[in-house]
């Protein structure tokens, strides 16, 4: 027994075992095969570890997006700063906030549109599941990220229903679905067959400049922009150490992107 409890504590970073010494307490362990872990605790996180977390994501060159297990303000704003810099380096993904049922709906809208940016997402609400669930928060922001980055770069999150659901968690009246739609706010709507849909596939960008249309609330234009980017980096990375800095060389990486961005859908 002392063997076993030795070797989590050493081995282990989420579980602490000691020995229970109490008299009469059992000497051997039961084999038991996917059993419930009981008791303990959850760990207590800082925004400080999220921090953390990030820098070990770094490493990763070929991250299409992220969440959190939080829906804390200050780690959402985290998350919106943390992809923002991968994206100054030249990694582009896209990050999925939100918040739950239980803040009110002006402050969920207020939040949303605060970010106004297209690499983020917020989600506003959540959905029933076919077992009885009911997923709003960091559950509904992971099942988004989820259908926001598996699919084809071309699909459209607009309607998109999901998977095993029966319904909408945290409904909202028309007026409030127009404010969610003009805030930036993704939510879920009812389907005609009953499902929980997206309602539209937004980001939280909301102000555009002149060179800018409502086009960038799209998440489908997001992803194809980066996805276009990502074989046009593939394609030079490839090239650039076979062809010479002339202007043949530069032509052949030009007619090489151009042949690319036709054939692209």
């Amino acid at each position: 027994m002392w063997c076993l409890v030795q070797l989590i504590n050493e081995q282990s970073d989420y579980l602490v075992a000691s020995e229970d010494d109490t008299e009469g307490s059992p000497t051997t362990i039961d084999n038991v095969a996917n059993g419930k872990l009981e008791g303990g605790k959850d760990p207590e996180v800082s925004e400080g570890d999220y921090s953390y977390a990030y820098e070990k994501l770094d490493k990763y060159k070929n991250i299409s997006g992220f969440c959190t297990d939080s829906t804390e303000m200050s780690v959402n704003v985290s998350a919106q700063t943390y992809v923002n810099r991968r994206l100054e380096n030249g990694t582009r993904m896209i990050a999925v906030v939100g918040q739950g049922i239980s803040v009110p709906f002006e402050e969920r809208a207020q939040h949303a549109s605060s970010f106004d940016d297209f690499q983020v997402i917020f989600v506003g609400n959540g959905y029933q599941t076919n077992t009885g669930e009911f997923i709003d928060g960091a559950r509904a922001i992971a099942r988004v990220l989820g259908m926001a980055i598996s699919g084809f770069h071309t699909n459209s999150l607009t309607h998109e229903t999901v998977t095993g659901s029966v319904g909408v968690y945290g409904e909202l009246t028309d007026p409030e679905y127009d404010t969610a739609a003009t805030s930036g706010m993704l939510v879920f709507s009812e389907s005609d067959e009953g499902l929980a849909q997206t309602d539209y596939g937004i980001n939280t960008k909301v102000t555009f400049n002149e060179d800018e249309d409502q086009g960038w609330m799209k998440i489908r234009r997001t992803r194809t922009r980066f996805e276009l980017f990502n074989r046009a980096t593939s394609i030079t990375d490839r090239l650039i150490a076979t062809v010479d800095n002339n202007e043949d060389g530069r032509a052949h990486i030009l007619a090489t992107l151009n042949d690319m961005i036709d054939r692209m859908p």
